[in-house]
């Protein structure tokens, strides 16, 4: 996969919600005992950075289907890291992108279905403490073409 290059900034809201945040860190969309509390879909309701048009993030799909973490050593992890405000913890081949709380970081690739602009969203999910599970939203980009 080649750099990733974004069109504009990384748009972290309006959300439709006011979820609370971890420890002043990003907001969080789920909060729960695992993916199979998941039994409605969570879809956030957000906006093209684009042209305004809705743009759905079902947080329930992306959890469930084993979305692949976004891995270090890939050249397209360093803009996603730099642009959404992520880290690389760990060593050698045990390197992962995670956020400020440790969760791992899942890039989940949208398109407007107004202008039909290539979009980036960035949830991450982990296990925040011993049995409670979350996932946290860091935002929504253009990407170039």
């Amino acid at each position: 996969m080649e750099p990733l290059r974004l069109a504009g900034r990384v748009v972290r809201g309006p959300l439709p919600f006011a979820p609370w945040r971890a420890a002043g860190g990003p907001p969080v969309v789920h909060d729960g005992d695992g993916v199979e509390t998941l039994t409605a879909p969570t879809v956030l309701p957000l906006a093209c950075p684009a042209c305004e048009a809705a743009v759905g993030l079902d947080v329930a799909t992306v959890l469930s289907a084993e979305a692949l973490p976004a891995r270090s050593g890939e050249p397209w992890v360093d803009a996603l890291v730099a642009a959404y405000g992520l880290v690389v913890h760990g060593t050698g081949d045990f390197r992962a992108v995670v956020d400020d709380l440790g969760l791992l970081a899942l890039p989940v690739r949208l398109r407007c279905t107004g202008c039909t602009s290539p979009l980036l969203a960035v949830l991450a999910y982990g296990e925040y403490q011993p049995m409670r599970w979350v996932a946290t939203f860091h935002g929504l980009a253009v990407l170039e073409d």
